[in-house]
């Protein structure tokens, strides 16, 4: 004879709701992250635009956002460019947690799903922000973006994921085998790659917001163009990586951590 044994809830719920807790977690340490991201790398990311269209040279433009920060947060934080960066690190953030959650929920590797799904929401929301940066601050009236500065804005995402997810642990592996502490080689691997990374990725950078700001110039006109912002430059996103990477990465983990602690203790 069947019956409901009152108040019980099967283990295939449990691990439901658990997974919808471990979820919602996920979300919320990708909001926290990129919030505190965002504002930093709009003002990087705005004054390396316009210093690209010749609207204002970079530094100049630097200190002029990192002012109206200070002065006005709620504005700035409320303005398009930080909105457009949330939506990228909170996208970045959001795939990442949550493949990383569904990977382990069903008992495999991590590594894989996580660095697919990263790679998947940083380009494709990176390069619909670059796209309104470029409308926003390029140095013509508004037009469809060329289709090489999308091929060169992939070119350097493809780069810089592999600097972010694929190199770091190779480089901490030799740097154990030196002598390094693993807690010690994991940070410096994880801090040194990205900003390294910007020599090999700010060019395409910098070619694709050429592409769309003077559609008809020659290839060496676009080498002169890349070349004489490329050392102001390379050093501004040095900078830029800082935040995301580095403080942003930090409180998404740590913030992860401590709610699956939390989730545990209750008996979730």
């Amino acid at each position: 004879m069947a019956f409901v044994m009152h108040g019980y809830v099967s283990p295939e719920a449990k691990l439901r709701r658990r997974l919808a807790q471990d979820l919602a977690c996920d979300v919320a340490s990708a909001s926290v992250a990129a919030g505190l991201a965002a504002p930093f790398v709009a003002a990087i990311d705005k004054s390396i635009t316009l210093s690209a269209s010749g609207k204002g040279a970079l530094w100049a433009s630097l200190r002029a956002e990192m002012r109206q920060l200070a002065t006005t947060p709620k504005a700035y934080l409320l303005s398009a460019p930080t909105q457009w960066l949330f939506f990228v690190f909170g996208a970045t953030y959001v795939a990442a947690n949550a493949a990383d959650t569904m990977a382990r929920a069903a008992e495999r590797s991590a590594a894989t799903p996580v660095l697919a799904a990263s790679t998947v929401a940083n380009m494709s929301s990176a390069m619909a922000k670059d796209r309104a940066f470029a409308r926003m601050y390029g140095a013509s009236a508004p037009r469809p973006a060329p289709f090489g500065m999308f091929g060169s804005l992939l070119v350097r995402d493809l780069l810089s994921m592999a600097f972010f997810f694929t190199i770091p642990p190779l480089l901490s592996a030799e740097l154990q085998q030196g002598g390094v502490g693993a807690a010690a080689a994991d940070a410096s691997a994880q801090f040194v790659t990205p900003v390294l990374a910007q020599y090999v990725t700010t060019p395409w950078h910098l070619l694709g917001l050429n592409m769309y700001n003077a559609p008809s110039a020659t290839p060496s006109q676009r080498w002169a163009s890349v070349r004489g912002l490329l050392p102001s430059s390379v050093v501004a996103r040095q900078l830029r990586v800082i935040p995301p990477f580095a403080l942003g990465g930090i409180a998404n983990r740590s913030m992860r951590a401590h709610a699956r602690a939390a989730l545990d203790a209750g008996g979730a």
